[in-house]
């Protein structure tokens, strides 16, 4: 990935998109570790390509993927397995979380199999290649869209709903708070215009309460606290305001969906109502 200025340079460039069958087979198959090598190899000589076309180390690299696998080579339902699907960032702009993380095994119960059985899955553990230990940052796949866009130094896409994931960000904290006030703005906004949607079809329309002014508030404080410097506050401000956004775009769309569910309720209780009235009267 390289800066939206890089690319605007660039006389001819492309973009590498690397699928492995779906049919991969079953995992810990002969088949399934082939399919890995196949990745891996890939990956290798795109970077070794991009190294060769960009000798400036400004490139940044994020490997995921759309889900994941159960042990019974299953996926699209919502199995940790299915829906925890990988993440490896490196390059410019990106950090290194270091430092190991336990966390505890978690149960899933799966009733499409047997209700007498579960399964046990351990998330968080270190990782070791040749004695270095990187801790694992789990993220929502929507906050990939605002992470590319910091590092692209582009405007997060109008639809999008996730939060800024600062953690894997390297640069400085001017630059984190700035990406993050960035990210809340676009959220805010997303909700201002699905309020207003709501507000024409609700019959009556209750704002989400944290966001009753619509974040003009926190855009004051925000300006203040950058003209002043004080990045650290301005940051923590920022993923304050966007976790809210958040949480307001979620209470619009529980509301959203009642005024549709009332309206159908009512244009079968007129007919019933009716009905039972002729009922009567005869």
């Amino acid at each position: 990935m390289k800066s939206a200025s890089s690319l605007r340079n660039m006389s001819n460039w492309e973009a590498t998109y690397r699928m492995v069958p779906i049919s991969c087979g079953s995992p810990h198959t002969q088949r399934y570790y082939d399919n890995i090598r196949l990745v891996d190899e890939g990956v290798a000589a795109l970077v070794a390509d991009m190294d060769r076309r960009f000798p400036d180390n400004g490139t940044a690299y994020i490997f995921t993927a759309d889900h994941g696998m159960t042990d019974h080579a299953s996926h699209g339902d919502g199995a940790p397995a299915n829906v925890r699907t990988p993440l490896v960032t490196w390059g410019a702009g990106l950090s290194f979380a270091g430092g190991a993380e336990k966390r505890s095994a978690r149960e899933y119960h799966d009733d499409s199999l047997s209700r007498s059985q579960s399964y046990s899955y351990s998330y968080g553990l270190s990782w070791s290649d040749e004695g270095l230990l990187a801790r694992r940052v789990e993220i929502d796949q929507a906050q990939l869209a605002p992470l590319m866009s910091a590092l692209l130094g582009l405007p997060c896409p109008v639809n999008n709903v996730g939060l800024l994931p600062v953690e894997l960000l390297a640069g400085s904290k001017e630059f984190k708070a700035r990406a993050a006030w960035a990210n809340a703005r676009q959220l805010l906004a997303s909700y201002g215009v699905q309020a207003d949607r709501v507000r024409s079809t609700a019959f009556k329309f209750v704002p989400y309460a944290p966001l009753a002014d619509g974040g003009e508030v926190a855009g004051l404080v925000m300006k203040g606290l950058l003209e002043s410097g004080d990045y650290v506050a301005a940051l923590r401000l920022a993923q304050t305001t966007g976790r809210l956004a958040v949480e307001g775009l979620a209470y619009l769309q529980v509301r959203s969906s009642v005024a549709p569910a009332m309206t159908a309720l009512h244009s079968f209780y007129v007919p019933v109502s009716a009905l039972s009235t002729s009922t009567i009267d005869h």
